[in-house]
C-alpha cells in the first residue's frame, strides 16, 4: 500500500478471507500519513507483533517510512481513509474488499 499526499494506491484492496496476508505499507509524502480502517483491522486477527502497529484501528508512517502487518482478514467490505481532514476530502481513501 503506497500512502502519498492525497491518495493511496491501490485504491481498491482484493483479500481473500481466512488467508494469511502481509500489508507492506510505504509513505511516500513528505509528511506523517495515515491508513486508516478501524473495521478491517478489528475484524481480522493481527500477528500479536504487528498489534502495536495497527493499534486504534490505523497504521501511521514517518515520511519515508515502511512497515509490514501481518493478518488473517475476516469477509466483509472496509473503508480505508487518511485521518487527516484534508487528506481525506482531497481522495486518500481505499476500499478493502475480502471474499
Amino acid at each position: 500500500m503506497l500512502l502519498q499526499t492525497y491518495s493511496y494506491e491501490p485504491r481498491l484492496i482484493r483479500l481473500d478471507a481466512g488467508r494469511p496476508v502481509k500489508l507492506h505499507f510505504v509513505n511516500n509524502g513528505r509528511a506523517t500519513l495515515s491508513f486508516s480502517a478501524p473495521g478491517f483491522f478489528r475484524a481480522a486477527r493481527v500477528r500479536a507483533r504487528d498489534a502495536r502497529s495497527v493499534a486504534g484501528g490505523r497504521v501511521r508512517l514517518a515520511p519515508g517510512e515502511r512497515r509490514t502487518v501481518a493478518l488473517v482478514p475476516a469477509p466483509g467490505r472496509y473503508s480505508a481513509r487518511s485521518a487527516n481532514l484534508v487528506h481525506r476530502a482531497l481522495g486518500m481513501s481505499a476500499l478493502i474488499l475480502v471474499e
